[in-house]
């Protein structure tokens, strides 16, 4: 029978397939649970969303190339009639995702990224952490994703990763299965040892030419390999994965174009087009309808904003004074901590209001840290907290850009902070007990799991803040500045604050650092609550009113609390108004530079109760202008 007969008989063979359908299990220890019962896929509410924006390519000025549109044999359209045939509904998306632009979709899917070559005036759209933000949220909520890359030189692979990544799958840049002389024998896949995955049933082969490998870590699992061309072993071409309610499948090459859906090489068994058939119908079967995954976007916003006083234009503002400013560097010359922060919020507020010249701008004020000058006279090498919270910048510019060399940088920051961990406890040797470290080294590990998706920097960050709050949190919720030193200085319990609010975001809730992290979290931020003041400020000794008003623990402690109501782990008839009063007292806080004011200096430790108070003011700090890019991120995330 050919593929082009079996598409037109699909709907007829649905009674037929029902029964089947309804028993049909998964194969134990899959990616997707053995109990699962695969439902018939026929559901017209079910949407599937095909993305050309990071596919963009055009001819005689129209879009082409892996669209429903396009009816040649580079398009999608026989694709879409087997999606329509079994009862869905087809839709494309021309900017970049967001929760708001998925929520009415059950399907994304995301097809051969555009490299400079290929993409329309040569300007590609490239895979960025916010979209994959975006993407992964929706994906927990239920909705399923399929990535389909392509091979090396004919696809992105740096950015794409970013988002395949959070699902433990990694697209290789490289390329096999490729017919020299019309060989196509060797683009012919055997499928008969997959037979029990649900895409290969009644498939003896496909046909695939050309298609990248991948790289799968848990919970991603393979679920199509073939022979390595050269040496032992085999090679991945297709893996699914899960997060949340949701689920993924992803494959190294689009391959069910209108070329190759109906496509049998002779003399052979390839049945590309009821592989089709079996994708489509797994796809729409386990993605939930639409109205399910709508949950996705979250509450309403629990903010209003005066004119001046959103986050886009407070954060913009800052963010550009940022880069118009020389480096605030240590008596040696190398980029200090407090402008790392910032340049991470920087960069996390570039990528979030996709705003590409700012990204550019910021990128190239640390594109020299990857060069060896750069590295040598910019990167602090020190063995402390200080010096290597420095990796969350490197960090953020590779999820930003999928540039590799950043990555090399962070990780070569964050594992020599624990390349010796302490005997007694387990904790890198910088641990020191100042609350500050609880950001520094909280943050730094944060960025390493968020830029790699592996679950050890993620653990680590939850023994060492678990470790901080055994040691220095007080029954008032609150925290010393150390342990011989009794007072609850301000910023001290913002980076806190801040470090879990940040750390819990990343943090698997079957950890078990996890109930810990959120019942420090939740103490804390109770005891904040109570020492705000009427017009959204804290003071530079929280608990003693007659301390000045201090701006960088105000946005730092605004940070956490926006950051639970936006989750749902805070009440937000209790905490919304409180994160509101907070940012509405930060901006008024701003002078006409952008510039925050009232922030407290650089401080030490100390006994004496007048040290604190007498603690100098500045203006346009780092410390404090990081935590207010914090907090417009947080408001529009």
């Amino acid at each position: 029978m050919s593929g082009k007969k079996q598409s037109s008989q699909c709907i007829g063979a649905f009674a037929l397939l029902l029964s089947c359908w309804t028993a049909c299990r998964l194969l134990p220890g899959s990616a997707f649970a053995a109990d699962t019962v695969v439902q018939p896929a026929a559901a017209p509410a079910k949407a599937v969303l095909l993305d050309t924006f990071y596919n963009h390519e055009t001819k005689n000025g129209r879009p082409y190339h892996y669209t429903w549109e396009d009816t040649a044999q580079s398009g999608f359209s026989k694709l879409g009639s087997v999606f329509t045939e079994c009862g869905a509904r087809l839709g494309e998306l021309a900017a970049a995702p967001t929760e708001a632009s998925l929520r009415e979709y059950s399907v994304y899917i995301i097809v051969d990224p555009d490299i400079e070559s290929e993409a329309a005036d040569h300007k590609p759209n490239f895979v960025d952490a916010a979209a994959s933000d975006a993407v992964a949220r929706w994906v927990e909520a239920g909705g399923t994703l399929m990535l389909m890359n392509n091979n090396k030189g004919n696809a992105d692979f740096g950015h794409i990763n970013i988002l395949a990544s959070r699902f433990g799958i990694t697209f290789n840049e490289d390329s096999r299965n490729e017919t020299p002389k019309r060989d196509l024998t060797r683009a012919t896949v055997d499928t008969r040892a997959f037979a029990g995955q649900p895409f290969f049933r009644d498939v003896p082969a496909v046909y695939m030419k050309e298609v990248c490998t991948l790289g799968v870590r848990a919970p991603a699992e393979a679920v199509l390999t073939a022979p390595k061309e050269a040496g032992q072993g085999a090679d991945v071409l297709m893996a699914t994965s899960r997060l949340g309610k949701g689920r993924v499948v992803a494959v190294g090459d689009p391959w069910l174009y209108n070329e190759y859906i109906d496509f049998v090489p002779p003399g052979s068994s390839v049945e590309n087009h009821k592989a089709a058939v079996n994708l489509v119908r797994w796809l729409l079967a386990a993605a939930p309808t639409s109205a399910v995954v709508a949950a996705a976007d979250g509450a309403a916003p629990f903010m209003s904003y005066p004119a001046g006083t959103t986050p886009e234009a407070v954060g913009k503002r800052v963010a550009d004074n940022l880069y118009s400013r020389p480096h605030m560097v240590y008596k040696n010359g190398t980029i200090h901590y407090a402008e790392a922060c910032a340049a991470m919020g920087a960069l996390q507020f570039a990528g979030l209001t996709r705003d590409v010249e700012l990204l550019k701008r910021l990128v190239a004020r640390y594109a020299p840290i990857i060069t060896p000058e750069g590295d040598k006279q910019l990167v602090p090498n020190q063995a402390h907290v200080d010096h290597s919270v420095f990796g969350i910048v490197p960090f953020e510019i590779y999820l930003q850009t999928g540039n590799p060399a950043y990555l090399t940088l962070g990780k070569r920051l964050v594992d020599a902070q624990w390349s010796a961990p302490l005997l007694e406890n387990g904790l890198t040797r910088e641990t020191r007990w100042w609350i500050d470290d609880m950001w520094m080294v909280g943050a730094l590990l944060t960025q390493a799991n968020r830029a790699t998706q592996e679950p050890l920097y993620a653990e680590r960050a939850g023994l060492f803040l678990n470790a901080y709050l055994d040691k220095l949190q007080q029954p008032n919720g609150l925290f010393f500045h150390g342990p011989e030193f009794h007072f609850h200085w301000g910023r001290g319990n913002g980076w806190v604050a801040a470090s879990l609010a940040y750390a819990l975001q990343v943090a698997p809730e079957s950890s078990p650092h996890y109930a810990r992290l959120m019942s420090g979290y939740k103490k804390m931020v109770a005891g904040l609550l109570i020492n705000q003041g009427p017009n959204g400020m804290w003071h530079q000794l929280i608990d003693h009113p007659e301390s000045y008003e201090e701006s960088s623990c105000t946005a730092m402690f605004t940070y956490a609390f926006i950051t639970g109501v936006k989750r749902g782990w805070l009440d937000r008839d209790a905490y919304g108004p409180a994160a509101q009063k907070g940012w509405l007292a930060l901006v008024k806080h701003l002078d006409d530079k952008a510039e925050l004011t009232d922030i407290c200096v650089g401080t030490g430790q100390n006994t004496d109760i007048q040290y604190y108070l007498d603690r100098p003011r500045k203006t346009g700090d780092f410390h404090g202008q990081a935590p207010v890019l914090w907090c417009a991120n947080a408001l529009l995330r």
